[in-house]
């Protein structure tokens, strides 16, 4: 859902019914709240969110529909020109024993990656930060099968 998106969610017919079998949602900072709160009110089955951070609003929205979620297993968290706060990353550790499945494109604020326990995949995507992570050798992620690491050079 793209910051565009204006029309409440209680406009559709049975919302609550459609909505709460979401599996997966993709949306951005820059969305209207209002969409944000309504979409944390009914879906609480995400299983894979794509986040894109681009401005520095909604964050207490995202963190609601963040943390109402039961079964998050995979987050993608790109963030575009702006640093995410830590709101966020502390909203997503509340998952850490579910997270399998974690990619960022920037350097997290937190230490974020040392809670998720059963973390299967990890893909770090940062052509600035990934070389100068001085964190990432004290990390234990003993069921790890996939690390991806994306660092474009000169």
């Amino acid at each position: 859902m793209s910051h565009k998106v204006d029309l409440p969610v209680h406009h559709f017919s049975k919302a609550k019914n459609c909505f709460s079998e979401v599996k997966f949602l993709s949306c951005d900072t820059s969305m209207n709240g209002k969409i944000i709160t309504q979409l944390s009110e009914v879906c609480k089955s995400i299983e894979e969110l794509h986040l894109i951070v681009k401005a520095k609003n909604n964050y207490d929205k995202i963190v609601k529909l963040i943390e109402g979620q039961k079964k998050l297993t995979k987050i993608h968290l790109l963030q575009l020109g702006i640093s995410c706060c830590e709101i966020i990353e502390n909203s997503i550790i509340k998952h850490a024993n579910t997270i399998q499945h974690f990619m960022t494109n920037r350097k997290p604020m937190t230490k974020i990656l040392s809670t998720f326990i059963n973390l299967r995949v990890l893909e770090l995507d940062d052509d600035i930060y990934v070389s100068s992570w001085d964190d990432i050798d004290n990390i234990t992620l003993p069921f790890l099968q996939v690390l991806k690491l994306i660092v474009f050079q000169d």
